[in-house]
C-alpha cells in the first residue's frame, strides 16, 4: 500500500515508517489547547503514518510523485489558523516549454477552484507547483487539519497525474536509486 492509499484509508503504520516527532492526540473535543499550527501538522502527519521531516520551521514529506511542504501563515501571534500546503512535481520541464506549461497551469486554474497551480522557473528548468491555503480559524480542530491535509495532498497529486499525461517526456528532478 503506497503512502497516499494509507492517507486515504487512515491505516496506522508502525513507528519505523514515519520520521519526525510523534505528539499526543489533542484532548477532547478535538481542539488544541497549547502549541501552534505547525505542531498540529506534525501530529496529523504522524497519525496518518505519513513519511515527513520537521526541520526548523519547515515540514516536508514525499508522496508518490511530489515533494510537499506544510506550514502555517501569520505565525503563532496571529492564531496560526491559516494552513498552507504546497506540492512540487517530481519532474521538470525545459524552459522551451514555458508557453505550454503556463497554458497547462492556466487551464487547470480556469477549470478548478483548487489547488492553485503555477509554474516557477529554476535556471533552465520549469517546476510545476500545486498549492492549497485554507483559513481554519484561530483554534482549528485536529480533524479539520487532518481533512485539509489529506484532501490537499490528494488534489495536488491529481494535478501531477494530469501533468504526467500532458508532459510524458518530462525528466525526473531526482532519479530513484537503483534496486
Amino acid at each position: 500500500m503506497n503512502q497516499l492509499d494509507r492517507l486515504r484509508a487512515n491505516v496506522p503504520t508502525t513507528p519505523d515508517t514515519t520520521r519526525g516527532p510523534r505528539g499526543p492526540r489533542p484532548d477532547a473535543p478535538g481542539r488544541r489547547r497549547d502549541g501552534d499550527g505547525d505542531e498540529l501538522i506534525i501530529e496529523v502527519l504522524a497519525k496518518l503514518g505519513a513519511d515527513h521531516v520537521a526541520a526548523g520551521d519547515e515540514i516536508s514529506g514525499i508522496w508518490e510523485n511530489g515533494l510537499f511542504f506544510f506550514g502555517t501563515l501569520g505565525g503563532a501571534e496571529h492564531g496560526a489558523g491559516i494552513f498552507h500546503i504546497r506540492g512540487v512535481w517530481e519532474r521538470s520541464m525545459h524552459v522551451d516549454e514555458l508557453s505550454t506549461s503556463l497554458m497547462f497551469a492556466n487551464d487547470w486554474n480556469a477549470q478548478h477552484v483548487w489547488p492553485k497551480v503555477f509554474v516557477q522557473q529554476d535556471e533552465t528548468d520549469l517546476l510545476l507547483h500545486g498549492e492549497v491555503t485554507a483559513d481554519l480559524g484561530a483554534d482549528p480542530a485536529f480533524e479539520q487539519v487532518e481533512n485539509l491535509i489529506t484532501t490537499a495532498v490528494s488534489a495536488v497529486l491529481e494535478v501531477f497525474r494530469v501533468a504526467e499525461r500532458a508532459f510524458p517526456n518530462a525528466p525526473r528532478i531526482v532519479e530513484s536509486p537503483p534496486g
